[in-house]
C-alpha cells in the first residue's frame, strides 16, 4: 500500500469486502489512510468505510436505519452541489448522476463531514423497486397505498436533500464517499466527477509514490489457446440464451446494454451479472490473448485448472438456473408471489441452492452456487487485466 497515493474501492457488498480483508486487512487500510493515503469509495466501497460493525470507521457516518430510508432505488437522479469542491469543476451545480440500489448515509457528527452533493429530483428513468417514479406519479398512484402493498418505503421524497456524496478526514488522509456510481458506463457527467475527485485526491496527497515497482505487476503471461477461448465464448452464448429465456417468459427485459430490469420478486440481477461478466471475459481474452496469475501466484494456479473450474460451475448454474426460471414463470401470474411467499417447493429449493436464500431481499451478502461462479469469473477477469498490465 505504501507505493500508492489513493485507494479506490468500487461497489459490491461491503460485508464481503470486509470479510475478505479480515481484521488484519482492515487495520492495514486504517493505517494507510491515517498516514496520508486517500480513500475513494463508491456505493459498497463507501459502505466499507462507515462506522458500522463490518466497517473501517474512517468517518463518523453510519447507515440510515432501514425503516427510515428508501431501500430500493435506481437510475438517474439529480444531485445538487453541497459546497465548494473540485468534484464540480466543469459541471452544473445540479447534475444527474446514476445510483444503483445504494444505502443512505446517517451523519453521526455532521460538523466533521463535508456534504459535497445532496439528492434532488429524480429523472425519467428513476425507479423505486420495479416502479418507474415518473410513470407512477403521472398515473396518479398513491405512494402510501403502494407502500402497504410492497411493505417497504417507496416514496422518493424520502431522498430529498439527503447527502449523496460526502468527504472528511481520517488522520492525515482524505476520504471521499459516493453512493452515486460515478463510474457508470456512458454517464459523461458522472465520469467527469469521477476524474475530478481522483485528480483532487492525487494532487493533494501527502504520500509520495516511488519510481520503482513493488513487484505487484504480473511476472508472466500464460497464453490462452483458441480451444479454451472458444469454450469461454460458448459459455457466454449460453448465458445470453439463459437471459433470453427469462425475456420470453416476461421475467425481465434489458434496461440498458448491461443491466436487466426484472419483475418484483424475481432474481434478475444475478443472471444479468453473470451474462455481462462472461461477455467481458471473452472481450478481454480476445484483446490480451492470455492471463497472468495474481501476485504472488499460488503454486496450484494453472490456467487449465481455472478454466475447468469455471466450466463446471457454469454448467451447474446454467442447468439449475434454467429450471428455476421455468418454475418462476409458472408462478408469475400468481398474485401472491412476493419475495418468495408463493414459490413452489422446487423453486424454493433451487433458490436456496443457487443463491443461498429464498427471500433474498435485505440480505447483506450473497452466497450459494452464484457466489462460487461469480468469484471464479472475477478471478479470471482479474487475470486478464494483470496480463494487460504486463504487456
Amino acid at each position: 500500500m505504501n507505493n500508492y497515493q489513493v485507494l479506490f474501492v468500487p461497489g459490491g457488498w461491503a460485508s464481503l469486502k470486509s470479510e475478505s480483508l479480515g481484521a488484519d486487512g482492515r487495520e492495514e487500510l486504517r493505517r494507510y489512510v491515517s498516514v496520508g493515503g486517500g480513500y475513494f469509495g463508491i456505493c459498497g466501497g463507501a459502505g466499507l468505510a462507515l462506522q458500522v460493525d463490518e466497517g473501517l470507521g474512517l468517518l463518523p457516518v453510519s447507515r440510515k436505519p432501514m425503516a427510515e430510508r428508501l431501500p430500493n432505488f435506481s437510475g438517474s437522479i439529480r444531485v445538487r452541489q453541497g459546497g465548494s469542491h473540485s468534484l464540480w469543476l466543469g459541471l452544473p451545480g445540479e447534475t444527474p448522476f446514476q445510483v444503483w440500489w445504494p444505502s443512505q448515509f446517517e451523519l453521526l457528527k455532521p460538523d466533521k463531514i463535508q456534504v459535497l452533493g445532496r439528492y434532488g429530483d429524480p429523472e425519467s428513468d428513476f425507479f423505486v423497486s420495479d416502479l418507474n417514479v415518473c410513470e407512477t406519479e403521472e398515473a396518479g398512484l398513491d405512494w402510501e397505498q403502494l407502500e402497504k402493498v410492497y411493505q417497504i418505503n417507496l416514496n422518493p421524497e424520502r431522498l430529498a436533500n439527503e447527502p449523496a456524496i460526502i468527504a472528511g478526514k481520517y488522520g492525515r488522509g482524505r476520504v471521499v464517499l459516493s453512493y452515486p456510481h460515478l463510474e457508470t458506463p456512458g454517464d459523461v457527467a458522472g465520469n467527469m466527477a469521477l476524474f475530478n475527485i481522483w485528480h483532487d485526491l492525487l494532487s493533494s496527497s501527502v504520500l509520495e509514490c516511488p519510481d520503482d515497482s513493488d513487484g505487484t505487476k504480473a511476472a508472466n503471461i500464460v497464453p490462452v489457446d483458441e480451444q479454451s477461448l472458444e469454450r469461454v465464448r460458448q459459455m457466454a452464448r449460453e448465458a445470453e440464451n439463459l437471459v433470453a429465456l427469462g425475456e420470453r417468459h416476461n421475467l425481465w427485459s434489458w434496461r440498458n446494454p448491461w443491466l436487466l430490469q426484472w419483475q418484483r420478486g424475481i432474481r434478475g440481477a444475478e443472471f444479468g451479472t453473470i451474462a455481462v461478466l462472461l461477455q467481458g471475459l471473452v472481450r478481454e481474452l480476445e484483446r490480451t490473448g492470455g492471463m497472468a496469475p495474481p501476485y504472488p501466484a499460488p503454486s496450484s494456479w494453472k490456467i487449465e485448472t481455472q478454466l475447468e473450474k469455471l466450466v463446471g460451475l457454469w454448467s451447474l448454474f446454467r442447468d439449475k438456473g434454467r429450471a428455476l426460471l421455468e418454475d418462476e414463470a409458472r408462478n408469475l401470474n400468481d398474485k401472491k408471489v412476493n419475495n418468495g411467499e408463493a414459490l413452489s417447493p422446487r423453486a424454493r429449493d433451487l433458490r436456496t441452492e443457487i443463491f443461498n436464500c429464498v427471500q433474498c431481499y435485505g440480505s447483506k451478502s450473497y452466497g450459494g452456487l452464484y457466489r462460487q461462479l461469480l468469484d471464479q469469473i472475477d478471478s479470471l477477469v482479474l487475470a486478464t487485466l494483470l496480463a494487460d498490465l504486463s504487456c
